[in-house]
């Protein structure tokens, strides 16, 4: 009864969630059109962060790569840019309603782990967000979190992020031969690395307005130092792992969200083991 009941928890908080983002038509998706015009702007707006999500929906209707995006990032077939995601929105019919089943799917299984953690994840704002949204989120860190749930041993966790990072790259994240993408590649390492971690976060500053992040940092910044003060296992090697990445191609805060929950687990256990 106690998992049913954190399950329609957290499946109230996404749909109270996807209803006021309906209710005061709060945009989630770009135009093609507005993708286009901001993708190739000198001084794009802070709308231009839901130009991915607005590629991957597009894409994933025929599975047929809009001109201008192909040009814009390199590539020409659906599956050279975030083949899973664009695969599973085709199939699914881009609900809406599959990624907030899935993000509601991910608190169970985190609760069925740990009842802290689950609850925490609960009422998790990016997880409720992103939920809301096309983007690549929710189908990774429930992938990841299954893997957690499923395997346990570390070393198969590991591997585990490192196929799920690969089912989710672009063809042009080893090959970046266009002027748009390559500006990403020519940040600085300091940069891509802090782009990584900073207590900052994707979209959802763009959908509700900054003053949701700033109630987010303080709890951001408390949950790093005390990972950070935890003893060193195989999240702090999958961090690592990201971290490197980012520096060597480029990173932005939500592409963190994958391992959230297995810190807040490893933060736990520390705790309380």
């Amino acid at each position: 009864m106690i998992y049913f009941k954190i399950f329609l928890l957290a499946l109230f908080l996404r749909l109270l969630c996807l209803g006021i983002i309906q209710y005061y038509e709060i945009p989630t998706l770009l135009t093609l059109e507005q993708t286009e015009k901001y993708l190739f702007s000198t001084n794009p707006p802070k709308e231009i962060q839901l130009a991915d999500a607005s590629d991957y929906y597009y894409t994933s209707i025929n599975l047929e790569v809009p001109k201008f995006l192909g040009e814009y990032y390199g590539y020409s077939n659906w599956y050279e840019r975030q083949p899973l995601h664009v695969l599973v929105l085709y199939l699914t019919k881009q609900s809406i309603l599959f990624q907030i089943l899935l993000s509601t799917l991910t608190v169970l299984l985190l609760f069925r782990m740990n009842h802290i953690v689950g609850l925490i994840y609960a009422f998790y704002p990016q997880s409720i967000i992103y939920s809301c949204m096309f983007t690549k989120v929710t189908l990774m860190v429930f992938l990841m979190v299954l893997a957690v749930y499923l395997f346990k041993k570390p070393y198969k966790i590991v591997i585990a992020f490192i196929i799920i990072q690969l089912m989710f790259t672009s063809i042009f994240n080893y090959f970046p031969h266009t002027s748009g993408i390559a500006v990403e590649f020519q940040r600085g390492l300091w940069n891509k690395f802090w782009g990584l971690w900073q207590p900052t976060f994707n979209h959802t500053f763009v959908l509700f307005g900054n003053w949701i992040q700033y109630i987010q940092m303080p709890f951001y910044i408390l949950v790093m130092i005390a990972f950070l003060r935890s003893r060193v296992n195989y999240v702090w090697l999958i961090a690592f792992i990201m971290s490197i990445g980012a520096m060597i191609q480029y990173a932005h805060p939500f592409h963190r969200e994958i391992i959230i929950p297995l810190i807040l687990l490893n933060i736990n256990e520390e705790l309380f083991s």
